[in-house]
């Protein structure tokens, strides 16, 4: 139990900025948080209160779930992505089965795992992990036999405890559990895989056995992506928190997102803009803001096509305002400075 409770620990701390980040971005007259997780838009609980049904969210015994692919909501990033509750493919190695295999399928939403933040990781003795997407043989490792316990010591290095990286854009897998130990049914250590999110498992810190006590672990699906820049428009309605971010919907997939000392990184530039007052954004009109790209499902929805009023600044489709007047080589009344290379 203090294992549990100490992973609990680790886990609300690594949320409280995702939290703090996302606090108070609701929709008007919409409900913010379900327990102590705050709900921003494009999501939202009730009517009207999301940006399209993907973005649905079930608010039941102050738990919040995506009611899309019914995952527990753990916190959610205006930066495009999201923390889950996902399941883990376990065995005890008692049974008359040397594998066990497992399905796992978001297609049914724009959510995909993400590979820069998660990894597929696989603990036990002799355990033999195979992750399969719809299409090929997406990753797997093996985890061989130590008979020192001390698995902090080494991290997660193949002795035990292996990883992979996952493919891009996953959203439907198999995984596979193999025991290869050729005496299983004398195996009394468990063996487990699962997509997890790397932030939260530092193998230095938890000792990877642990997992096998779990049904479920914090993993990072994504809903969008960074696209550029972007700048509210005169029409657009302007949603500020108490805590320096706003928000405004450009067009169906589109958001424009502002924070008071926002980073955007641009082919290895990185840029800040300054925009927004105490209390809420008081100089949009003149500051340059993240631009989202929201995911429909389809594999082609991952790259968006720029919204109306703005152009592409290089072949990557990244966009910003047309009103800028780079491409004509007009010098731009907005401010950006450039911090690094």
């Amino acid at each position: 139990m203090a294992t549990l409770s100490l992973l609990r620990v680790i886990l609300l701390l690594w949320l409280t900025e995702a939290l703090a980040e996302a606090e108070f971005l609701a929709k008007p007259e919409c409900q913010d948080r379900c327990g102590d997780v705050a709900i921003p838009f494009p999501f939202g609980i009730g009517p009207k209160c999301y940006m399209n049904e993907s973005f649905a969210v079930d608010c039941k015994d102050a738990k919040p779930f995506l009611a899309s692919i019914g995952m527990e909501l753990l916190g959610v990033s205006v930066q495009g992505w999201v923390q889950v509750n996902n399941p883990v493919v376990s065995s005890n190695c008692n049974g008359n089965e040397s594998s066990v295999t497992r399905k796992i399928n978001i297609s049914v939403s724009p959510f995909v795992y993400s590979n820069a933040r998660n990894m597929f990781t696989a603990t036990g003795c002799d355990n033999y992990a195979l992750l399969r997407t719809d299409t090929d043989l997406g990753g797997g490792c093996h985890s061989f036999c130590r008979y020192q316990r001390d698995l902090k010591s080494y991290g997660c290095s193949g002795l035990d405890c292996c990883q992979a990286i996952i493919p891009p854009n996953t959203k439907s897998f198999v995984t596979t559990l193999t025991n290869m130990n050729k005496d299983y049914r004398s195996c009394n250590h468990n063996l487990t895989a699962s997509i997890v999110d790397q932030e939260w498992f530092d193998p230095r810190l938890l000792n990877p056995e642990q997992l096998s006590q779990m049904e479920y672990v914090p993993a990072v699906l994504e809903w969008g992506a960074f696209q550029g820049l972007c700048s509210p428009s005169e029409t657009s309605a302007l949603f500020c928190s108490r805590n320096g971010y706003c928000w405004t919907q450009l067009s169906e997939r589109h958001l424009c997102v502002c924070s008071e000392s926002s980073y955007y990184y641009l082919n290895s530039i990185s840029y800040i803009s300054y925009g927004c007052a105490e209390g809420g954004c008081m100089n949009l009109k003149r500051s340059t803001c993240h631009l989202l790209c929201t995911y429909t499902g389809d594999r082609e929805s991952y790259n968006c096509s720029c919204p109306d009023g703005y152009s592409s600044f290089r072949s990557d489709n990244t966009c910003y305002p047309a009103s800028f007047g780079w491409e004509s080589g007009k010098k731009s009344r907005t401010k950006v400075i450039i911090i690094g290379m």
